[in-house]
């Protein structure tokens, strides 16, 4: 596990935990619509690209097992870096309003069976529709 890292650049190669492929880390702060989450980094298997799933593969640096390549870094990357840095707040805040709005977990921040979202994000979204 990868952890008190900064960001990786784009063109890391890395490996995750419990996993065998190598994977090429090709962006940041990243929305998946299948989860439905945000998630740190978003990559391509390594050496194919992208063949198997067209979205990518999403996880956050803590699932991160060994670092193998890091990307290539200019100054406009360390600028990248810095930024993603300071709005690194503001991106955890921006994770769990969403977290909470897909219904994925409660007010007090408890994991929502996965049978149970679909019928608390209906209520929630009904609700929301009787205060307008």
């Amino acid at each position: 596990m990868l952890t008190g890292l900064d960001w990786l650049p784009i063109g890391s190669v890395v490996r995750l935990e419990g996993e065998d492929r190598f994977l090429v880390i090709t962006g940041f702060m990243a929305w998946d619509s299948k989860t439905p989450a945000y998630w740190e980094y978003v990559a391509v298997p390594y050496p194919l690209g992208c063949t198997e799933d067209p979205n990518g593969i999403y996880f956050d640096r803590s699932m991160i097992d060994t670092v193998y390549q890091m990307g290539y870094l200019n100054d406009e990357g360390l600028a990248l870096m810095d930024e993603l840095a300071s709005t690194e707040d503001e991106f955890l805040e921006e994770r769990l309003a969403a977290l909470l709005r897909e219904g994925i977990i409660d007010e007090n921040l408890n994991l929502i069976p996965k049978e149970s979202r679909k019928a608390s994000k209906t209520a929630r979204d009904d609700e929301s529709h009787d205060n307008v």
